[in-house]
């Protein structure tokens, strides 16, 4: 008799293969795999993550619901192929808003500084800022642009 894939999740496919993989999820349900290897350190793990999720991790939340330390190896972690992790994600638009607190909320510093971040939060803020000028008529795009 033939067996069924029926009901087989992705994880249970990662278990069962040659590829080693980890899971990394938010709690919205997006997830990416990402490559688990014995001597690859959680600190790696989060960086590859970050890149495939296109957002800033704080934390990673291990297998036994506890934040894992970022110097540990994977195993030493108790972090093995097919483990799915959690993410806690940094509240990206509150360290927006405090980097254009930085500048002063005036965009063309933010820009001139590199506090992309703090530019990002007055745009969103106001979309008209962009057309602000300093007092030698530079935008923050010709500000960012110099740098």
């Amino acid at each position: 008799p033939g067996t069924s894939d029926a009901g087989t999740t992705p994880h249970d496919l990662a278990k069962d293969g040659d590829d080693k993989k980890v899971f990394v999820a938010l709690l919205s349900g997006k997830d990416c795999e990402c490559l688990w290897l014995q001597d690859r350190t959680i600190r790696q793990l989060k960086e590859e993550a970050q890149q495939k999720l296109d957002l800033t991790i704080k934390n990673l939340i291990g297998p036994n619901m506890e934040p894992l330390d970022e110097e540990k190896m994977l195993a030493e972690e108790n972090v093995m192929p097919g483990t799915t992790l959690t993410v806690v994600a940094v509240n990206q638009a509150a360290e927006d808003e405090k980097e254009a607190a930085e500048c002063g909320n005036d965009i063309v510093a933010a820009a001139f500084y590199g506090h992309l971040g703090g530019v990002r939060h007055l745009l969103r803020r106001d979309p008209g800022a962009v057309a602000a000028t300093d007092c030698s008529g530079g935008t923050a795009l010709h500000k960012a642009a110099a740098k």
